[in-house]
């Protein structure tokens, strides 16, 4: 029988405050430390902060009613997104030639400086004569470590270089950024999440840094100037297939699949892409998504839900285009043969 990962905690909450200090205190706790000045209130505050963790990744909900502040926070210690739900509100930071200020829409959003402080309005804008204050965001947050670690294995930056220099993301990679920051936070959120599959949850942090990298500006973006990778012989390649295969059912990284085999993550991708016209991730992608066909071959009372998650798929319906592309009929179809 198959050893697979683990159930991992799932830390859920809901965190709410009523008065300014008690608001202020609920945000240190969660995000950063910081310093907020209180330019209105109306007679029924209220900030609700719903927030669901796993060791991988968190997602938020942060909803605030007849609360006007100027916070001015600390860099953030995890890389931190968020999508403006409803309201407006207005981040800065740097100065002079450094300073830059970002003012979303609805339905857009930034990336809070990993680096340096910034200056929130929350709201933003001269607030109504009557009526209430209201603004609600989604937040996203990552470890640090798990963005550097995939900069430095895509392109070689060390992963104390890199520094995202933009609080918004490029024009051509915005719709990407927010479809695919819709989908996780909608995953983490959702009632019966499966984050606490770590497969899952491995994905979706790679996932999502890979896509702040491509979306946001970065150093990562001027890396081409950087030294070529080592060479990695064929044999090298072989022992990299043959670690993927025995241990596609854990959370994998290039790093992990690299350090197994004694090169280096960047060695390991050019190896890969030169001998097998693919990368370490497409192919372990490859064998998670044979082992789930082989699943649906051979497994009697299970549903495709349940062994997509096993593989790590979250998404049944992405799933389903996978394992369409890949064997020409539908997972359903496959089971019920």
């Amino acid at each position: 029988m198959r050893a697979f990962p683990g159930r991992q905690p799932v830390r859920q909450a809901t965190l709410a405050a009523a008065d300014p200090q008690a608001t202020a205190e609920l945000i240190r706790q969660v995000y950063v430390d910081l310093d907020v000045r209180v330019r209105r209130l109306g007679p029924d505050l209220r900030h609700r902060i719903s927030t669901v963790e796993v060791e991988q990744i968190a997602a938020d909900r942060v909803d605030s009613f007849q609360f006007d502040m100027r916070a001015a926070t600390e860099p953030f210690a995890n890389l931190t997104a968020f999508t403006l739900l409803k309201g407006r509100t207005r981040l800065r930071t740097g100065r002079g030639s450094a300073y830059q200020e970002a003012i979303p829409q609805v339905g857009q959003g930034c990336l809070y400086p990993h680096d340096r402080p910034v200056i929130i309005d929350y709201p933003y804008g001269e607030p109504p004569a009557t009526g209430p204050m209201e603004i609600s965001v989604s937040s996203l947050r990552l470890p640090w470590a798990t963005v550097a670690r995939l900069a430095e294995e895509s392109t070689g930056l060390p992963a104390a270089d890199l520094r995202f220099t933009a609080l918004q993301p490029l024009p051509g990679a915005a719709a990407h950024w927010y479809r695919t920051f819709d989908f996780v936070h909608r995953q983490l959120l959702a009632p019966q999440t499966v984050m606490a599959n770590r497969l899952v949850a491995e994905n979706m942090a790679a996932t999502l840094a890979a896509a702040a990298l491509a979306a946001f500006p970065n150093t990562t973006m001027a890396a081409a100037r950087l030294p070529r990778p080592g060479r990695a012989a064929p044999a090298v390649v072989r022992r990299a297939v043959d670690f993927i295969e025995a241990h596609a059912d854990v959370p994998l990284t290039l790093t992990h699949i690299a350090a197994a085999v004694r090169t280096s993550p960047r060695a390991l991708r050019q190896a890969f892409l030169r001998h097998l016209d693919t990368t370490p991730t497409a192919y372990l992608h490859r064998v998670r998504l044979e082992r789930a066909h082989a699943d649906l071959l051979g497994t009697a009372g299970q549903t495709v839900e349940r062994i997509a998650l096993r593989w790590g798929f979250a998404d049944p319906a992405r799933f389903a285009v996978a394992y369409q592309q890949a064997y020409g009929v539908t997972p359903g179809l496959t089971l019920r043969d």
